[in-house]
């Protein structure tokens, strides 16, 4: 699948404020996550609330023949961040079905886009998006510790 993080090393450089990876399979779909580092906690406000508001809901009408179905969280996902200062994370189709994640860690901000196994998408399933959110969870909370260890 394709890095994002091209050119060479830009994960390492400290003025790079953004990377995003792709990964996924035929059946599985394709994922996506995004990751902004902001210059201040303010910074990563503004996007967080900047991505809730764009991410789960057209900004424009829709044309009649694109399938839309509200986006809520979803029953079947019991996540619940341990490090995220805010986040938001649901499931509905606009298109097709997916998934969103959208949170905030201190002055970072990541997006995560799953697909969603639905009848006539292939994509994951509530059982195998769970541990993606916990262990992206889990990442952050490791970053922090080690630069911030108590």
């Amino acid at each position: 699948m394709e890095d994002f993080s091209t050119p060479k090393d830009k994960e390492n450089d400290p003025t790079i404020n953004h990377v995003g990876r792709e990964w996924g399979s035929q059946e599985s779909g394709r994922a996506w996550q995004s990751i902004w580092r902001a210059y201040s906690v303010s910074d990563a406000e503004d996007l967080y609330d900047e991505l809730v508001g764009s991410q789960f809901a057209p900004n424009s009408t829709l044309e009649p023949y694109v399938d839309f179905e509200a986006f809520a969280p979803p029953d079947q996902i019991g996540f619940t961040s341990q490090t995220a200062a805010e986040y938001y994370f649901a499931c509905g189709v606009w298109r097709f079905s997916y998934c969103e994640m959208v949170a905030r860690y201190r002055n970072y901000v990541t997006n995560v886009h799953l697909p969603l196994k639905s009848d006539s998408d292939g994509g994951l399933t509530y059982e195998q998006i769970e541990p993606i959110l916990t262990g992206m969870d889990r990442q952050f909370t490791d970053f922090f510790e080690s630069i911030d260890p108590k």
